[in-house]
Order: C-alpha cells, then structure tokens, then sequence
C-alpha cells in the first residue's frame, strides 16, 4: 500500500527535465495521437481495515488573488540574512510531503533537488495542494548562507530541505520522498501509460522529434514521452510552464494509480517502487489515506488545487553574477495561507 503515495509523489520528478546522454530514439510519429476523450472510470477499493467516514467532506472554492497589489522582493537587502518565519502555515489537519528531484541520474555528484514540490492534504476536508518551488528560488539556507534552494539537499539532506523550509516560509514538513527522472520513466511505464489532460497549446521539440499538443485535448503518453512532455522549454513557458505540466502529469499518474486497474497491481508496483524512491513514509502512514484518494481521484476539480510562485518572484543577478528569482515573502506568505489553510 505504501506505493499509493509514492506513486504520486514520484511523478513531480519529471519537471527536473533530465535526459540521459543518449537519449532513446524518439517515437516515429512526430506528433503524438490524442487519447480517446473519456473520463478514467475511478473504481477505488477501500482497505477492509480503514473505517470510511458515513459523510464525504465537501468544499466550495473561492477564486482569490491574494498578490496583486504587493510591492515585489526588496532588492536592496536581497543578500542579507532574513528573520525567521516565526508563524508556522497550515491547520494540524495537514500533513505535508516534500518532494524532492534530484539531478545525481545524469551523472553529477552534486544532488541538487532541482525540483520541490510540497504535497499537502487535508485530512479533515479531503483536499489536497500542490505547490511548486523554483529550483532558482533566493533563500536563506539555515547554518550556510542566501543560496538557491535547490542546493539544501545538497547540504544537508532532507532534514535541512525541511529546516530552509521553515525558516523562509513557515512550513513544517512531515514527511519526504526523493525520486530522479528514471523513477518516473519506469513508473509510467508500468502503469502501462498515461492520460495526460493537456491545458495549454504546446509545440516543442525534444530529443530531436517535434512534438505538438492541443490545449484542452487528453493525450496517451508512455515514459519517455510524458518525461519529454514536461521538459520541452524552449517554446513552452520556462520553468513555470513545466511546473503546470509536471502537475498534470502527476495528476494522470495518480489517476491511472487509484483506479482499479492501478489497484489490482499493487503487489507488482510496490516491489519495484520501493527499490527506487527514498521516502521515510511507510505503510501505517499511508493505509488512512486511501480513503481520502479514492474521493480525491473520484473529484479532483474541486479537491485539487495547484499553485506555482508565478508573479511573486523576480528575477536578479547576485553580487558574484549568480542568476537567481528574489521573493516577494509577502506575497508567498499570503498565497501559502489559501493554500494550506
């Protein structure tokens, strides 16, 4: 069972954009076929063990800007050392997973997590959000210096991931996995692909195919061109445009894994999973939330909700010509307040 959330915190890893150096071929059709448009049938099965509430919590969104009239990040006190985030964010409901990918599978020794993606769901509404960090994001990295958050891991592992966390911005993680771009390949994969709700026009190229989608169609992708789906940067938004796709695909993932096709195969996905994804969450974590993925999955609009720092972040260069997006704090922090609250 410990699978269920490893598979869909495996998924965000695909937004680190890495490709071995000799990438396999490309597929011979140029432009992918979309999937047939029909809703994946989400047939969930509840552990036998795990009571299921007698009334399903319901939530009615509110569209809120809560960053248009903020001034932007303080430029001018950008390398100093900031105060602590003293206030801690989110209900005791939550509870929190970091996800972490790390580009050591193209060889490099340096283990940044050029993704971080917060997993937070709500045990009481049924909710979950996911938030993207930049991997370029200024932050003060505690016991080392303003740096780009990708780089705590490298410090310090997950425990220092978790303490820059709560320091900046007043998150407290509770758990974490660590994936890298074969993971989700080989997940894909075995799932037997995916269907991925496109939300946006793209056309890119990618391994030296060019690939072209249609906003608002479903498309079937394997592993490898799901993985280049969310990597395409060049015609396709920057970094913040592979954030909204690396969601989506984490969302067709999830889908596809809480289905009844996805259940049934449990024994099979667990062993390989667990080979390959470093994650301190275990069974009795994970076995009282299958009821809360099988509403998700079976309502994800309304149960779903996705955020990325665009408009509250800057672009700057550091005094030593590094490139790196200052934050608007107050921005975060009132965004981060919707979010988990």
């Amino acid at each position: 069972m410990r699978f269920l959330a490893v598979v869909l915190l495996t998924m965000s890893v695909a937004a680190c954009g890495l490709l071995p150096a000799t990438p396999t071929p490309a597929p011979a059709s140029p432009i992918p076929e979309p999937a047939t448009e029909t809703p994946t049938p989400f047939q969930p099965v509840f552990p036998t063990d795990t009571p299921t509430p007698t009334e399903t919590p319901t939530i009615t969104p509110t569209p809120v800007d809560p960053w248009e009239n903020f001034p932007g990040p303080d430029r001018d006190s950008a390398t100093a050392i900031p105060r602590p985030i003293r206030t801690v964010v989110g209900e005791e409901s939550r509870i929190n997973i970091i996800v972490l990918g790390t580009d050591d599978a193209s060889g490099r020794t340096s283990m940044n997590s050029d993704v971080m993606v917060l997993v937070s769901i709500d045990t009481e509404s049924w909710t979950v959000s996911l938030i993207s960090f930049p991997r370029d994001l200024y932050v003060y990295v505690p016991g080392r210096n303003m740096t780009r958050i990708n780089t705590a891991f490298a410090y310090g592992g997950r425990d220092l991931v978790a303490q820059t966390l709560l320091y900046n911005f007043g998150i407290e993680v509770d758990y974490y996995a660590r994936v890298n771009f074969a993971s989700f390949v080989r997940a894909v994969d075995t799932l037997g692909g995916i269907d991925v709700e496109v939300a946006n026009y793209l056309s890119d190229e990618c391994g030296g195919t060019w690939y072209t989608y249609q906003a608002g169609r479903t498309y079937h992708m394997n592993g490898r061109t799901a993985l280049c789906y969310v990597r395409m940067r060049k015609n396709s938004g920057g970094d913040f445009g592979r954030h909204i796709r690396a969601q989506e695909v984490l969302l067709a993932i999830f889908a596809k894994t809480v289905s009844l096709e996805g259940l049934t195969r449990i024994p099979e996905l667990y062993g390989q999973y667990s080979q390959t994804v470093d994650s301190d969450l275990d069974l009795t974590d994970i076995v009282p939330l299958v009821p809360i993925a099988a509403q998700v999955a079976q309502e994800p609009t309304v149960r779903i909700r996705r955020f990325t720092l665009a408009g509250m972040i800057e672009a700057w260069t550091t005094p030593g010509g590094g490139y790196v997006l200052l934050p608007d704090k107050e921005a975060i922090q009132a965004m981060l307040e919707i979010a988990l609250n």
